[in-house]
């Protein structure tokens, strides 16, 4: 039996690293028998969230959370490791760079260290280039300052990787599609640590589509990452066209986006677009809809895209980051439009509309394709890594 101690910025918490962290402990500790805790540094309502942990699981808060790189935090972690004899270290690296306490891990020789990384590689780029895209390149000035800042904060976060991916034993990624792009990133020579382990869904997965209704949804942050302006403009062209006007879109999720969403939809007097704001429960919203529609800009690994395709919602996506293809197979479970082309991403859904026989042919096939993404079969792969 090994005791394993999940280090992670925060938990609990609504987001999909903390989701996934809680799925994988509970399994570690109940169905494999592991001895599991769990240290955070931050937290978000505790009260509501953390029942969901199994009773077994041990959980530790960092003393001084407002900075992490203290003595006090240090000899915290250290006894940590220390008084329950850790030997896997899982480290659920997101956009937070508090590894501090972990490269001064005691005892480093006998712990094996498993560091994981819940974002695209390359999404530093990403968003470098599309902020570069928002200004004219004869604003000099503007046009230098987002160079040299993206390009200072994707230097430190290329160092931080190398040195995170060299100080730990494995190094786990979210898809096999960002193999080559974290080597190329890093400037990496040897390849042997890393390995690629997806998110499972949560969710009961179907074996029949159920009745659809005449929805498109959309789950995730209101920001900008996720490319909502793009969606919203192919929207537009949705409600334009006669043979759709029976369909709504559903929007379930909130952030600073919001006001700007609304006003979008206020100044373009789109009329069949319902915002729900944050829901705990989206099982009822995946049911009912026909298409999940996903125009985000970059993403690590979005959960919702299984989820949606294991109700049987078939989904429709810009191909803009390495992972979607590995989760959706083009014109067999799903649809892929090459970034950002709206007027392609607006044709190919009016078509599926129009076409029932399709919509339900992809609708069935989702359903096979979500099993991949199953806790069976996302556990094993997690078996494996911490066996080798």
């Amino acid at each position: 039996m090994s005791s394993i101690l999940f280090y992670i910025a925060r938990y609990p918490g609504y987001g999909g690293i903390e989701n996934v962290t809680t799925l994988l402990a509970n399994y570690l500790s109940v169905e494999k028998r592991h001895k599991v805790s769990i240290l955070s540094c931050y937290q978000q309502n505790e009260k509501e969230l953390l029942p969901k942990l199994h009773a077994n699981i041990s959980f530790f808060k960092l003393p001084t959370p407002t900075c992490i790189n203290t003595v006090e935090n240090q000899n915290y972690y250290n006894q940590i490791v220390i008084d329950n004899h850790i030997d896997t270290i899982i480290y659920q690296d997101s956009y937070y760079p508090n590894e501090h306490l972990l490269l001064n891990t005691p005892n480093r020789n006998c712990i094996k260290i498993i560091c994981v990384e819940h974002s695209a590689p390359n999404n530093g780029l990403i968003s470098t280039y599309q902020a570069l895209k928002k200004n004219p390149w004869y604003n000099f000035y503007i046009y230098a300052k987002i160079v040299y800042f993206h390009g200072l904060e994707i230097f430190k976060t290329k160092k931080r990787k190398q040195r995170l991916y060299a100080f730990c034993d494995k190094y786990v990624v979210l898809s096999p599609g960002y193999i080559p792009i974290f080597i190329k990133m890093n400037k990496l020579t040897n390849t042997d640590k890393i390995e690629a382990i997806g998110n499972p869904i949560s969710l009961s997965l179907l074996s029949e589509v159920p009745a659809k209704e005449k929805i498109c949804l959309f789950i995730g942050r209101f920001t900008s990452s996720k490319g909502i302006l793009h969606l919203l403009n192919i929207w537009k062209k949705i409600e334009q066209t006669p043979c759709c006007k029976e369909w709504k879109l559903i929007m379930v999720g909130d952030g600073e986006q919001r006001n700007e969403i609304e006003a979008y939809i206020y100044n373009n007097h789109l009329e069949r677009v319902q915002i729900e704001g944050f829901k705990k429960e989206v099982i009822p919203y995946y049911q009912k809809a026909s298409f999940f529609l996903m125009t985000s800009l970059f993403e690590g690994f979005p959960l919702t895209l299984p989820e949606a395709m294991g109700s049987g919602v078939v989904p429709i996506a810009f191909n803009s980051f390495a992972a979607i293809p590995d989760i959706i197979t083009p014109d067999i479970d799903g649809i892929l439009i090459p970034p950002f082309n709206e007027e392609l991403f607006a044709k190919r859904l009016i078509s599926l509309i129009q076409n029932q026989d399709e919509r339900e042919r992809l609708a069935k096939n989702t359903l096979k394709k979500a099993q991949d993404f199953s806790q069976l079969a996302i556990w094993s792969k997690w078996n494996k890594l911490l066996t080798e």
